[in-house]
């Protein structure tokens, strides 16, 4: 069995569902099912690359290819890359499924011209929220590959049942939890900028507008001095964001990390005392980062956004606190509660650790080959 995992990026291009395909693709690999990924590449240049399932790059007997197209620009957060439809048509014999990452209208696109006569899994990471005027424009296609895709996956249960599109799913849509593999433990570790004698928060992820960063920033006014707030990620907002730390006089206590490498990000979970996913929109489907927390006994700060699987994977009272999206008061009471109450803070601790072994590579790669060989 061949198969082809058709999404906008590859790491290392930072993403969850970037993270989340290349977790399928080198588990996959790992138990001898040939699988490679046809994606964007972040310049202006097409490149081919061979890595071995540990993500590691060889030049000679790959266990499985990137097809990285040149990427022409953005259009509502959508590359634009018609190179995508040319490889497509090259490559696309050469597989039995086209595992296809939604949303992703120019990979959608790419489908619908070059038509090819293998099985189509279509992986639903959530619904297109913000971009309305494209969605009109998209909304054709978008049914037509419903209506082409074999079989459809989502990760919690919201994806499925609580979609604008659920209706037109029928019988073909069926959940499989993202594999999230614990952290490598790094060769070299290195020190983070948080200071033990104070509550250190942490939060990861992309600086835009749904991930609700301006109410984490918030939070601290309404916080002690002995709290402290990290916010790793780049992004569009982050001059809108430091501004905003410095309006609010919150230097010294609210502090933008940038990008960080795996060993820093590995650090940060490790010496952090709680990990906050404050986003505001059902763009946020998930939280990869937050099982990766849970990984390290970091019990969870995140929101209850409506009809999103992020409250699905951070249980309330069991790996973590869930609180009112848009909230900063309520994002301080939660930190203050899980700093003063140990007893509290312990049992979500160990909880979050719990729930974070759901999410075991092995059980979940054999339900997907499993579902493969249904087609």
């Amino acid at each position: 069995m061949k198969v082809l995992h058709f999404g906008k990026f590859y790491p290392p291009h930072y993403g969850g569902i970037e993270q989340v395909i290349k977790n399928y693709v080198e588990g996959l690999n790992a138990i001898g099912v040939q699988a490679d990924v046809l994606c964007v590449n972040d310049f202006s240049y097409s490149s081919v690359e061979s890595f071995s399932y540990a993500g590691v790059k060889v030049d000679s007997r790959p266990l499985y290819t990137v097809y990285r197209m040149a990427n022409l620009g953005l259009l509502a957060s959508a590359p634009i890359a018609p190179m995508l439809i040319w490889k497509l048509k090259q490559i696309a014999h050469r597989y039995d499924i086209i595992h296809i990452h939604h949303p992703d209208p120019f990979a959608a696109l790419a489908l619908f011209l070059v038509q090819p006569k293998c099985k189509v899994v279509l992986h639903w990471h959530s619904d297109i929220v913000r971009q309305k005027y494209l969605l009109k424009l998209y909304h054709p296609l978008l049914l037509w590959l419903i209506r082409r895709a074999n079989l459809i996956l989502g990760a919690t249960k919201n994806h499925i049942q609580k979609s604008d599109y659920t209706a037109f799913f029928g019988d073909k849509a069926v959940i499989l939890p993202f594999i999230i593999p614990p952290l490598k433990v790094p060769l070299n570790p290195v020190s983070t900028k948080m200071n033990p004698h104070q509550f250190n928060i942490f939060a990861l992820g992309r600086l835009v507008h749904y991930k609700g960063f301006k109410y984490l920033i918030e939070s601290a006014l309404h916080l002690g001095v002995d709290y402290a707030i990290y916010i790793g990620g780049q992004g569009k907002l982050e001059f809108e964001l430091s501004k905003q730390i410095q309006d609010l006089n919150l230097q010294k206590r609210v502090f933008l990390l940038g990008g960080l490498s795996e060993e820093e990000v590995f650090s940060y979970y490790q010496e952090c005392d709680v990990f906050a996913l404050p986003s505001i929109l059902r763009t946020e489907m998930f939280g990869v980062v937050q099982v990766e927390a849970m990984s390290f006994k970091k019990p969870i700060v995140s929101t209850q956004i409506l009809h999103s699987g992020v409250s699905e994977v951070n249980v309330h009272g069991q790996s973590g606190l869930i609180v009112p999206v848009c909230d900063s008061l309520a994002l301080a009471k939660a930190f203050t509660q899980l700093k003063e109450d140990t007893k509290l803070y312990h049992r979500l601790s160990m909880g979050a650790y719990a729930r974070s072994q759901n999410f075991n590579q092995q059980e979940i790669i054999q339900n997907l080959l499993n579902l493969y060989k249904s087609l």
